[in-house]
């Protein structure tokens, strides 16, 4: 699993790229919050990358509803010291599952 991400969060791909499953652990919240800030902050940033976003966003939502998508933003804000994209990637998950932003 911790491979498949890995090669998941390399980057440099045209095309929104499919989002592992997520098993539940707490590495998988930390990879998605690595490569959320990729996203967000890339030279396309949302706008560019918001299928990718929106799928990350449902596939956490499928696991465990908005807490596990709040784990997210608490791993982007608190962990990697990005508190200021937590409003962007609220915004971009609007409407995904019960996420309301």
């Amino acid at each position: 699993m911790i491979q498949k991400l890995r090669s998941w969060l390399g980057g440099g791909r045209q095309t929104p790229r499919e989002v592992p499953p997520d098993n539940g652990s707490t590495r998988y919240v930390e990879q998605l919050a690595k490569r959320m800030i990729k996203l967000v902050t890339s030279r396309e940033g949302v706008p560019g990358n918001l299928p990718e976003i929106r799928a990350i966003g449902q596939r956490l939502h499928d696991r465990s509803g908005t807490d596990r998508m709040r784990d997210l933003l608490f791993e982007v804000g608190e962990t990697h010291g990005r508190p200021d994209l937590e409003p962007t990637i609220a915004r971009a998950w609007d409407g995904v599952g019960d996420w309301r932003s």
